[in-house]
Formats: C-alpha cells, structure tokens, sequence
C-alpha cells in the first residue's frame, strides 16, 4: 500500500461498519470482551473474500510469525466464523481496510489511551527527522499508529514497536500487514528490559502518564541503569521520569527521542532531584509545553521532551495556546505544527533557548513558563515583585482547630476565606477567632494589601478599612504589601481583576487537575508602567465600580429575602 492509498482510505467514512460489527459482536463472550476481537473479524472478513474457509486458517499461518496473532486468530476464525462470512459479503474491500487500519471498534473500552493523536504523531515526526539510515523505535507502541504513519511517509532502515499489552500487539501486527509496512512488533517490558540490542537511533515513547514510582519500582528493580538512579530518589516523584530514562538508555549514541510526559514532572518540587539528575547529564534537548485537552480521555495538560546527547542549552517552547478546538477534545492540525516547530527553530514570543545556569536558579524547573517573557503582553510592565514590599501566604489551620477558635462572640478577630470574596468584593460579616494565637500574628493582613487566591480560578480582592480589626488570612490566599510610594495598590489590584491580569496569573499557574501559582511565578507577573496621574485616574473609577457591585449585591440580598419570604403574605 502506498501512501496515496493510506491517504485515500483514511477519509472513507467507516461508521457503517463500525456499528455492524457492534452489533454482530454485541452478545458478550470471553473472545468478545478482548479489544482485539472487533479488529479480528473485519481482518478475517477482508481476507476471506479471496479465501475459502478451509484454507484461510493456513493462509494466517503465513501471514504472521507471532504464535501470538495467529493462535488468537485461529480461536477468532472458529468462534466467529459467521461474523466473519456475514461482513465478508456486505462491505468492500476499501471499507475494511479502512476499518481495520483507522477504525476503534472498542469505543467504550480503554483502547483510546493507546493511541497517539495524529497531530501529536506528524508533530513528533517532524522533530525527529527520520533518514534512510534511522533504525526508528516506539516504545510503548499501542495501537501502532505511530509507526504506521512513520512507514508511510519515511523508508526508514528498520522499524520497532515494543508494547506490554498483548491485544495491542495483534492489533498493531494486524495493521502493519494490512498496510503492507515492514514493522516488527516485540512483546515486552519498556522499562525492565533492555532493548539497546535494536540499534534504534529515533525513539518515540508516549507512556503511560503521571503513575506512581511505587507501581512501577518492580520493573525499575530489573533495569540496572535506571535502579542506579531511582534506589535513591523520594518515592513521591513522578513515575514518567523512569520512561523517560528508559528511553533515552536504549537509543544509540547519535541518537535522538521524543517523549510525551505529564506537566507536574516539569515543574513540581518533588521532581526536582530527578531533574537535576537529568539536566547534569545534558539529555534535555527542548521542552515543548502542549495544549490541554490534546491526548483522549484526559484533560491533563502535557509536555513533549526532545532528548539528545552533551546538551548545555534547553529550547523552552509554550505552545499550551498552539490547537485548533474541538467538540471534545483539541488537535494539532498542519498549521498548529507549523506554528510549534517554527518556535522551536527560532527565538519568538513563544520560545527562548535557556543556560542550564538559569534553569539551576530556578530549581531545576523544566517547564517553558518559568522563563519566557511575556512583558510584551504588558507595555512597559514591572514585575510585581518589584513594587511588593511582601507577599506572603496565609494561614493554613485544621479544619479540627479551626472550629475549636470559631465563636459567635464578635472578638474583633477575624478569618477571611476564599468563600468571602466575590467579585472581587469581601464579605462584610467574617468568621469571628476567640482569641488570636501568637503564632497566627505573621498571618495578620494589613490595609490596603492586595488579595490573590493560590488556586485557579483566581480570585482578586483589597483589603479596605479594616484598621479597627485583625484579620487572619487563609492558606489558600496570598496577602501582598504594596510599595504605595512607587504604585497605587488599588490601580494593582485593579489590574489583577481584570481580564488581562486574570490571564497572566491562569498563564503563570501550574499543576493538573487544579491549578495554581507559587510566591515565586507570583513575583513575575507583569504589572503597567503608567504615570501616577492615570494609576490614580484608574483606581478611583475602580473604586467607584466596586461601589456600584456592592450596591447591586445588597439590592440582589433583599429581592431574595422578599422571594423567600413572599408566601408570608399570603392570608
């Protein structure tokens, strides 16, 4: 099959045959439940239609060398016999090819977490630049999509796909017959075995994201290079940090990988003796942070890494922002690729190549945020660190303690709460503190400091006219001192609220399912470098504005009460 051909039938509509052999197979059996069934019998199906019965078993035979495919084939063909004649005659040979090659006929199970998006595949490809000479490698290879769309648009020297689950090996195998590629599909563990014996000089590796270190440490055990490394680091980092290892020890000196690994392992400050680890032995070529939303069946955002040999300067590329939306799910389309590899080749808005000096000062933090600047987003900005005298967090007290302090009695104490704030307004009545603790007083905030929230969705706020009361702030909140001398904190926080600002903090956040932003990342926000005059100009509208919301809350407050209350006046 040629690529006009792959080409061709990847655009068949196939939904038809999709839903017939869900319903043909929808009577369960220990053979239907196995991902690999509905693949079988359209295979089985497509070749039928040059074959009788008796002699497609011997057919098989030489189709395949794994004992794996064809036992499971031989058992499809004796139990499925019917299926197989049934689809044979109804549809064309294009429309099972088609089926076979693109279709996923197990949409409610988790074959999609084996595949690899198109988008990130082409990405992926165009990075690594396979040649004739390239021996290509798929470690964790799933469905086989990758390596299928590398057969069709390279003629590499050799093509490998490693893959633990044993459906997706026959599915793969089944899909590279079919397509007429040359690729050898290996049943294995990626990361206690060792497969440097391949000679693979282009790895590409999307492994299972974010798992335990703890699940995983079995397989490390059998893999002397990487127990080196792993017997000694925290049991809390990121398990993607093995595969990524693995990898890059089984690609050839010369060599290079790309890997697809959760975000958090970029940044979070229990991976960060691993990434030091890393980073002293110069395999980070590029970091390259990806859309949300682009993997199926997660949200999680994630990172593609480029690894090399004898790096002493990493490509940062945020291209977090570089997707086309879909209904469900974001892709990568040409123009998107373009766009990311275009970063990755030059120095722009989005990328910035970074000294491993830089990257050591900012904790080893690997991921592309940290170090672009976005100051053109904000004419002539100042970072926030810059006009904050302090920015602190708050308390963080034991819902147990908490309730023991909490009293009814107005002290004069208060605890102010992310649920206190609104539309950037704070609550007028607060959670009253018996008595305030010695070691709650750092806690305490001041007039006119600004508040943040830690997490996202960011919440903004100032703390006004409070001199006669002592507020504790809450874990979840930052409390920053304002240098009024050089700005007027309420033009700052007036900022932070808007659309603009709201933006920078969402874009300096990290984590996976909740975001938010550290002190540090805090710091670098970029604030407008206006004059005084239109800072103040600013603030008071601003004030006016907040005047105005909470007019309109305490008018919302009373028609609610006068809803609630409206039966009373029924007689």
């Amino acid at each position: 099959m040629d690529r006009t051909e792959f080409k061709r039938l990847k655009k068949l509509d196939t939904s038809s045959l999709r839903w017939y052999v869900a319903d043909l197979l929808r009577e369960t059996s220990e053979l239907r439940r196995d991902n690999a069934c509905g693949v079988s019998v359209v295979f089985l199906a497509l070749e039928k239609q040059s074959l009788n019965t008796e002699k497609l078993e011997e057919h098989i035979s030489k189709c395949f060398d794994s004992k794996t495919v064809t036992s499971y084939l031989y058992k499809v063909i004796d139990q499925e016999v019917e299926v197989i004649d049934y689809l044979s005659g109804k549809f064309e040979s294009d429309m099972l090819k088609a089926g076979i090659l693109f279709e996923d006929f197990n949409r409610l199970s988790y074959s999609d977490f084996d595949a690899t998006p198109e988008g990130l595949t082409n990405l992926a490809l165009s990075i690594l630049s396979i040649a004739s000479e390239d021996v290509v490698l798929d470690m964790g290879s799933g469905l086989g999509g990758f390596l299928t769309e590398t057969a069709m648009a390279y003629n590499s020297k050799a093509q490998y796909g490693i893959e633990i689950n044993t459906s997706n090996i026959i599915i793969s195998s089944i899909r590279a017959y079919v397509s007429g590629v040359n690729i050898e599909y290996l049943q294995g563990n990626i990361l206690s075995q060792d497969f440097s014996r391949l000679g693979a000089t282009k790895i590409f590796s999307n492994f299972p994201l974010s798992e335990r270190i703890s699940k995983i440490d079995t397989y490390i055990a059998h893999n002397p290079e990487l127990k080196d490394i792993f017997s000694s680091t925290k049991r809390t980092i990121t398990g993607d940090w093995a595969y990524v290892l693995a990898a890059y020890f089984t690609m050839t000196p010369g060599g290079k990988c790309v890997c697809i690994m959760s975000n958090a392992g970029t940044w979070n400050q229990a991976d960060a003796e691993i990434r030091k680890t890393v980073l002293e032995k110069g395999i980070i070529n590029s970091v390259i942070a990806l859309p949300a939303n682009l993997l199926p069946n997660t949200r999680i955002p994630s990172t593609m890494l480029v690894l090399s040999e004898n790096n002493t300067n990493i490509k940062m590329v945020d291209a977090s922002d570089m997707f086309t939306e879909g209904r469900r799910q974001n892709f990568l389309e040409e123009a998107n690729i373009q766009d990311i590899l275009e970063a990755l080749e030059s120095s722009n808005e989005f990328s910035k190549t970074v000294k491993m000096a830089d990257i050591i000062e900012n904790d080893y933090v690997l991921n592309p945020i940290r170090y672009i600047d976005y100051a053109d987003e904000i004419k002539d900005g100042v970072e926030l660190g810059n006009i904050a005298l302090s920015i602190n967090r708050g308390a963080s007290i034991a819902s147990s303690e908490l309730n023991k302090l909490v009293t009814d009695t107005d002290t004069g104490i208060n605890y102010l709460m992310l649920a206190n704030i609104s539309d950037g307004i704070i609550d007028s009545v607060l959670p009253n503190i018996s008595d305030l603790d010695q070691k709650y007083e750092r806690y305490l905030i001041n007039n006119n400091n600004v508040i943040v929230s830690k997490n996202a969705p960011f919440k903004v706020s100032r703390l006004e006219n409070s001199d006669d009361r002592k507020i504790i702030a809450n874990g979840n909140l930052y409390f920053i001192e304002i240098n009024d001398k050089i700005i007027n904190p309420i033009f700052v926080e007036a900022f932070l609220q808007s659309e603009l600002g709201i933006a920078q903090l969402t874009r300096l956040a990290k984590g996976t399912a909740m975001k938010n932003i550290s002190i540090q990342d805090l710091k670098r926000l970029k604030i407008p470098n206006v004059n005084r005059q239109q800072q103040d100009e600013i603030a008071d509208e601003y004030v006016d504005i907040k005047d105005q919301l909470r007019t309109l809350k305490r008018q919302i407050d009373i028609v609610r009460d006068k809803q609630a209350r409206i039966i009373e006046e029924v007689e």
